[in-house]
């Protein structure tokens, strides 16, 4: 071979050399893009999150007047139809001036086996009616919910009665 032919040989190696390793940082720098660019979805935690703190509050829940212990398993019919629990309720779960996060319907079905009486009542009503609306249209839009159901007991007139309570929470993915 002549001195062109192996020089010639050399230059096409060493393009190829060059192709390879361009290749290889252009696919390790996008590994390391996404890796770091990642975007965190805690949509779902924060809505079992409301979920969970609507499930133990202290303004829907019976309340011991000895110990001031919460117990989650006895409805405070009282309490659940105060005209105050919304506002109660919108400041043990601040999210700000403008909760533009979360908005959540509170049912009560007496229905424990068969259909019975049900009492709904709202946190962050005026945000629930705008997602409920948008999750019902046509394009969805990108709300999701969290449906939460446990069986508890409602102080009625001194009074226990079975019944289902029901959390739904809505809010934008």
């Amino acid at each position: 071979m002549n001195k062109k032919a192996i020089y010639t040989l050399d230059l096409m190696i060493w393009i190829l050399r060059l192709a390879f390793v361009l290749i290889v940082i252009f696919v390790v720098s996008l590994l390391i893009r996404k890796h770091i660019f990642a975007k965190v979805d805690v949509s779902t935690t924060d809505s079992l999150l409301v979920s969970s703190r609507l499930l133990r509050s202290e303004h829907i829940f019976y309340t011991n007047p000895l110990t001031n212990k919460i117990d989650a398993g006895i409805i405070d019919w009282g309490k659940f139809m105060s005209s105050d629990l919304e506002r109660d309720l919108f400041y043990a779960i601040y999210y700000g001036e403008k909760n533009r996060h979360a908005g959540a319907k509170l049912t009560v079905d007496f229905g424990y086996f068969f259909p019975g009486p049900k009492q709904d009542v709202y946190y962050n009503k005026k945000f629930y009616d705008e997602l409920l609306i948008q999750k019902k249209a046509w394009f969805g839009g990108r709300v999701g919910a969290t449906i939460t159901s446990v069986p508890v007991f409602v102080l009625k007139n001194g009074k226990l009665e079975e019944a289902v309570f029901t959390v739904e929470v809505l809010e934008y993915e």
